[in-house]
């Protein structure tokens, strides 16, 4: 359901958001921290380019 929220910022429903979600990579678990924001609308009111950040927070969890 998170991924619902960057996918909204792709389609220019929202301008930014953020979220935490787990991974599992070779068996271990790792958190990861999801930050997006639109960038550059176009005339149709999508973004044509999303920024992205994505931050391992496995030590602060």
């Amino acid at each position: 359901m998170r991924w619902l929220l960057f996918l909204q910022v792709l389609r220019g429903e929202v301008n930014n958001c953020s979220f935490i979600c787990r991974l599992t990579i070779k068996e271990v678990p790792v958190w990861i921290r999801i930050n997006a924001q639109a960038h550059k609308i176009n005339k149709d009111g999508h973004p044509s380019k999303v920024i992205c950040y994505i931050s391992d927070i496995t030590k602060e969890k």
